[in-house]
């Protein structure tokens, strides 16, 4: 809608943008002002361009003031008075577009693009790099496409867009090609990279990296601060991977090139991925040393959220290495950050703010004079203009009550479909309780067939216990960790009362897992630890001791975290699967049993795409079955 409503603006004030305007004798200062910024000499950069606007005020020439007014903003963006660029831009791209002058609104569009970009409001600069796109297609400007699509692809990269962001890499790349512009060649290969170090695929980032890194030797670039981009792609790949030794080696030449480009801004990042390499390797001392380094730096360009981050990690390191005193002094260094940051930049801060004022009413007094000469020549296009602007506002309204009604609908189609999915769970919950229970109850009867009193009182003692707990637990979404490994443990207690006590039963819980507040859903383990009892371990006490055999039967059960699941192992000695299904088929009457399969049909209406039930066949040295292994990903049940 906001490139729209710039096209109406452009048909409408007859805005025809061509790139047919050069102002030769302004060309070297450009140029200068350009060198500047390459090599981050932005107070320079600056000085000239107030020179420039001041120079154009006095010879009237409009054309000049836009163009450096806008370089002028680009040149604050690096500053810690970044909000006076975009006051500095948002005038030359207004100036530039009452003058038609196309080069200072691509220059002013870039401006913009670049603050919105680094303030995070990735949207935004989207929009302005559109618009860069769509010009600098149309007037055939390949050096304007190539940073709008380079800008473009690293925005959708960072909105987690990265089929988009891939695109647009792409482009950037054939744009490169077109113009045997090397550098941005190789940028824009570092570029795909990243959309795959995004996506956790490492193999396919390093793959980028290093063919950008055979260009930039191939061709000898002599170009540090993209030498340090692509070590420091290398670094983060193998930080990934893992491989914290090949980390710090490129972290170093990262560092290097950073020297050697004089970008001494950008040299915190590199500290900081040196540091988390060496603090993953418990090399602490070295770790803290460039953390430090970091900090030096951040301290120096005011980066207040990058400057707290490298406190927390040395708090964490100091506690890691038991030294509480280190610890607590860079904690209460953390809590008073910010205002230390506001003490030490004080004097900056001001003087930056006084020229601004003063820049800004000299603007303001400038902007007032050309309204006077321009107010009676723009009077009638303003009247158009207020006129479809109104039709463009009705249409807007109309466009966004409509949007909303139909995000509405959506709602509660979904709320409805999420409705139906937590009943058809509960209606599956109905059908393993009864399942359990029956054969629960079978084995109650088995001690009473017996007449054996006491064993009788025990397991109905413990079957009473254990019903409490699924009754109490049949119409909860979910239950604690810690009640459904006491449920399972009731379960193989009954099971090995009703079979002779003829089995071990183990339970192992990962150290550091915090089972009184972590809840699965309710009554997913158990069918697969009754399928080991039952199927496995009997049906091998049967073979034993038809062939007077003796038979230790062992069942183990274990618990650990991975992110957000719980993975669960269930291993016997038994039969193993293959014979289990043989002996299955032999008998005249079978149950066909449906817990497991319901349980798989829960976790598919959790909506759980990640969970996975995977069987093991466990063999002995001579590939003999020696029992089987279950693995269950459970997910954790996260209130919201």
């Amino acid at each position: 809608m906001f490139i729209r409503l710039l096209f109406y603006l452009q048909f409408i004030l007859g805005v025809n943008f061509t790139y047919s305007q050069t102002l030769d004798e302004s060309k070297p200062d450009w140029d200068k002002t350009k060198t500047f910024l390459m090599h981050h000499n932005y107070l320079q950069a600056i000085d000239l361009c107030n020179k420039k606007i001041n120079l154009s005020i006095v010879n009237n020439n409009t054309l000049d003031h836009s163009l450096f007014l806008g370089l002028k903003g680009v040149a604050y963006l690096d500053t810690i008075n970044a909000d006076s660029g975009k006051f500095f831009l948002e005038k030359a791209l207004a100036e530039a577009y009452s003058l038609k002058y196309d080069k200072s609104i691509f220059n002013s569009l870039q401006g913009l693009g670049k603050y919105h970009y680094r303030n995070c409001s990735y949207k935004t600069s989207i929009k302005y790099f559109q618009l860069l796109n769509y010009y600098s297609v149309t007037n055939s400007d390949v050096g304007f496409q190539l940073i709008s699509n380079y800008y473009l692809s690293a925005n959708y990269n960072l909105l987690k867009n990265y089929p988009l962001s891939v695109v647009y890499a792409r482009k950037a790349s054939y744009t490169a090609l077109q113009t045997k512009d090397t550098i941005s060649y190789i940028k824009s290969i570092l570029a795909i990279g990243t959309q795959y170090f995004a996506l956790g695929n490492s193999d396919s980032s390093e793959f980028y990296c290093a063919l950008a890194n055979n260009f930039y030797d191939k061709y000898s670039v002599k170009n540090p601060g993209l030498g340090a981009d692509i070590n420091n792609s290398f670094l983060k790949t193998q930080i990934q991977k893992k491989d914290y030794d090949k980390g710090i080696y490129y972290g170093r030449l990262a560092v290097a090139d950073c020297i050697k480009d004089n970008n001494a801004p950008s040299l915190n990042i590199f500290y900081d991925n040196l540091a988390i390499c060496f603090s993953s390797k418990k090399m602490y001392d070295s770790a803290v040393f460039y953390y430090e380094k970091a900090l030096e730096i951040e301290t120096t360009y005011n980066y207040v959220d990058e400057y707290k981050e490298d406190l927390k990690e040395l708090v964490k390191i100091y506690k890691a290495v038991n030294d509480p005193g280190k610890a607590m002094f860079y904690m209460q260094k953390y809590i008073d950050a910010d205002s230390l940051y506001k003490q030490t930049n004080v004097d900056v801060v001001d003087s930056l703010k006084n020229a601004f004022e003063q820049e800004k009413n000299k603007l303001t007094l400038r902007s007032e004079e050309n309204k006077l000469k321009e107010l009676y020549t723009q009077k009638q296009k303003y009247y158009l203009l207020i006129g479809v602007l109104s039709l463009l506002f009705s249409f807007l309204f109309f466009y966004l009550f409509y949007t909303r009604y139909k995000i509405r609908k959506e709602k509660e189609k979904q709320n409805l479909l999420i409705k139906i999915q937590e009943t058809e769970i509960k209606a599956l919950q109905a059908q393993i309780n009864p399942h359990f229970i029956f054969n629960s109850l079978n084995s109650i009867l088995e001690y009473i067939r017996k007449s054996e009193k006491e064993e009788a009182i025990l397991y109905l003692t413990k079957f009473s216990k254990l019903m409490r707990m699924v009754l109490e637990a049949s119409n909860k979404r979910s239950t604690l960790l810690m009640d459904e490994i006491e449920l399972l443990s009731l379960y193989m207690d009954l099971e090995n009362f009703r079979f002779g006590n003829n089995f071990k039963c183990e339970t192992e819980i990962e150290k550091g897992l915090d089972v009184h507040n972590i809840e699965i859903p309710f009554m997913i383990i158990q069918p697969f630890l009754e399928n080991a009892i039952l199927h496995g371990l009997q049906n091998k006490f049967s073979l034993m001791r038809e062939s007077d055999q003796n038979f230790s039967g062992k069942v183990h059960l274990s618990f650990k975290q991975k992110d957000k699941y719980i993975l669960c192992t269930i291993e016997d000695n038994g039969i193993g699967r293959a014979k289990a299904e043989e002996i299955k088929k032999n008998k005249l009457f079978s149950h066909k049993s449906m817990g497991m399969r319901i349980t798989q049909d829960r976790l598919d209406l959790l909506g759980q795409n990640k969970c996975k039930i995977e069987f093991i066949d466990l063999k002995d040295e001579k590939s003999n079955p020696a029992g089987t292994k279950v693995e269950i990903l459970i997910p954790i049940i996260e209130e919201f």
